[in-house]
């Protein structure tokens, strides 16, 4: 009630409205009717430590402290709905039902706002050690857990632009998301892509990644690729560009 009148009035006021993605830069457009030459996107990028990360003995070490074994897969994300951790819950456990020796789910994060049900779905398997809610990680430690993982998991319902998928393929994990329109965005072809309400297609997505080795392969090099597009240089020239066209136009 606070928050859309505000939010709906700065807009309007506004001289630039910078957006972290072209998806978001056009909902902002049709949903509010700003002025598209208004709108400005400006991409976001992974920091340096994930762009020279690999798995080494100190990885195992970081890993090791937080209950996690090889393999396991990786889900990095705030404990909130909008996330959607409760169908990768779903997806895991048919995964689990239908492996003997599944991977370990590690879920990265702190809790947001109505987590419990996804909370309380994972007690569950709390005491064989198959899921790992390792709550708030230090920047430091990510880059480590971003590359040991199988595979790299985001089912987000929505995002203005999903920086762990950035940090996730420049460590090199392949990447699975939910198929919105600004994973694909950012992601292109780097990346397997599912309906982000069909945990049965999110099982198929992952057990093909875990037994194709050269698809799994041709992923990580897809997505080593893939973040060369995004830099935080390219994303402050993009916003100095923004002040450079106030002044332009005569606007303060």
């Amino acid at each position: 009630l606070y928050y859309q009148p505000i939010f709906t009035r700065s807009l309007k006021r506004a001289a630039r409205v910078l957006t972290p993605s072209e998806s978001v830069r056009k909902q902002v457009i049709e949903a509010f009717g700003v002025p598209p030459g208004t709108v400005v996107a400006t991409p976001l990028a992974a920091d340096a430590a994930f762009l020279s990360a690999q798995f080494d003995a100190k990885s195992q070490q970081i890993i090791a402290k937080f209950g996690v074994r090889r393999p396991y897969l990786l889900a990095v994300s705030t404990l909130e709905p909008r996330k959607n951790l409760l169908l990768l819950l779903q997806a895991y456990d048919l995964l689990r039902k239908g492996t003997n020796l599944p991977p370990q789910l590690v879920i990265i994060g702190k809790p947001g706002w109505q987590n419990v049900q996804q909370t309380e779905w994972a007690k569950r398997w709390r005491e064989s050690n198959d899921i790992i809610f390792t709550g708030y990680v230090e920047q430091h430690d990510l880059p480590h857990l971003y590359a040991g993982a199988e595979v790299f998991l985001f089912p987000s319902l929505y995002e203005g632009f999903g920086l762990p998928l950035i940090e996730a393929m420049a460590s090199g994990a392949p990447v699975m998301a939910s198929d919105i329109p600004v994973h694909r965005e950012v992601c292109g072809d780097a990346a397997l892509f599912a309906h982000p309400k069909n945990p049965a297609e999110w099982k198929a997505g992952i057990l093909k990644i875990l037994e194709n080795l050269p698809m799994k392969r041709e992923m990580i090099q897809k997505g080593r690729e893939r973040v060369k597009q995004f830099s935080w240089k390219k994303t402050a020239e993009l916003t100095l560009n923004v002040y450079g066209m106030d002044r332009v136009n005569g606007e303060n």
